[in-house]
């Protein structure tokens, strides 16, 4: 076993543990505490993650750019001679373009079964928000708007929240009075109104929305430069444990048990390890189908990091005002120590 695919194996277990630990955390920090004090804790840990992930899409970009691409457009170039072809189609890049739209219509298709599914039976699944460490945007949504594990549509829980004459207001009172009133309202945890077959669609969800997490895991897998893998491992800690802490503290803060709580984040933690061991699958395997399988993961992956960087990261974080010089530098110093280092290594 060459030393590549040892820490690949290793990053397994780090990514896992780190993944999962992330997702726990809010039980510690967010659910010992109440009232205002927990409202400030979760408003305070908001802005940090918020900051954090702007330096996780920098990181993001830039091992996109600087390590997949490269790496992609070399192994493609390695087949072609293996192969005596003479090929002036740009098909690296139409890879990448195609796992771009791979995960985009993915998502979009799975959103649309869940908003299908909430408009037939009223049940609630999982958001894709609920996936992203990123903060609440005040923006007006519908009447009927969908949250993760309540059993009844918000306008028919908080009928006496009205704004501009209609039912709801904006997104963060309503939030703010589902999430912090649950208590004195209900009397009970929101998990007890979980039935199993919400358990179920929002399980089967969670791992759809979760896709790309495989392909980044792949991508880790497949790779043969140790210094590539070092920046895979990076950026990927860096990106998941904070969606790992964000899914953890809306779970927490919808009032899941904590079992139930620790059963999707590990399902969820799973699914790095899982794309790295495919990935290290294709990687010891010595034929020309598994150095095209290799090129094609890589450049697919490329493809899913531009969507996570610019739809789930900065497209989110840079929606609002907040912070945005914070989040810029945040970004740019995520971008500067990968290419440094790079330019470190290239020129010693």
């Amino acid at each position: 076993m060459d030393e590549a695919v040892t820490v690949q194996l290793i990053a397994v277990v780090v990514v896992f543990l780190a993944t999962f630990l992330s997702a726990l955390i809010p039980l510690k920090v967010v659910g010992t505490q109440n009232g205002s004090r927990q409202q400030s804790a979760i408003s305070r840990s908001d802005r940090i993650l918020s900051i954090c992930n702007c330096l996780a899409g920098g990181v993001f970009l830039t091992t996109c750019f600087l390590g997949l691409l490269p790496s992609a457009h070399r192994k493609f170039d390695e087949i072609q001679e293996k192969l005596s072809v003479n090929n002036s189609y740009p098909i690296t890049e139409a890879v990448i373009l195609a796992g771009f739209y791979m995960i985009l219509i993915l998502e979009r298709i799975v959103l649309a079964i869940q908003e299908f599914g909430c408009k037939k039976d009223k049940s609630y699944l999982f958001e894709m928000d609920q996936l992203l460490p990123h903060t609440a945007v005040d923006h007006d949504t519908s009447e009927d708007e969908i949250d993760l594990f309540e059993m009844t549509p918000v306008k028919q829980q908080q009928p006496a929240l009205k704004e501009n004459g209609r039912v709801g207001g904006s997104l963060t009172k309503r939030k703010t009075a589902r999430n912090w009133d649950a208590t004195a309202t209900h009397g009970h945890s929101h998990a007890q109104d979980v039935d199993s077959k919400n358990l179920g669609r929002a399980f089967v969800l969670l791992i759809a929305l979760s896709v790309h997490a495989v392909f980044e895991g792949m991508a880790l897998g497949v790779q043969e430069d140790r210094r590539n893998i070092y920046y895979l491992i990076g950026a990927i800690l860096i990106h998941e444990t904070l969606a790992a802490f964000a899914l953890g503290s809306n779970l927490v803060k919808n009032g899941v048990a904590p079992l139930l709580l620790c059963f999707y984040s590990f399902v969820f933690s799973m699914m790095i390890p899982v794309g790295i061991i495919i990935g290290v699958g294709i990687h010891v395997s010595d034929s020309i189908a598994a150095d095209i399988a290799s090129a094609v993961t890589q450049a697919l992956a490329a493809g899913v990091f531009i969507f996570v960087t610019f739809f789930e990261i900065f497209g989110h974080e840079f929606d609002r005002q907040q912070d945005w010089l914070l989040k810029v530098v945040a970004s740019l110093v995520g971008f500067l120590l990968l290419a440094g280092l790079e330019a470190v290594i290239v020129f010693e």
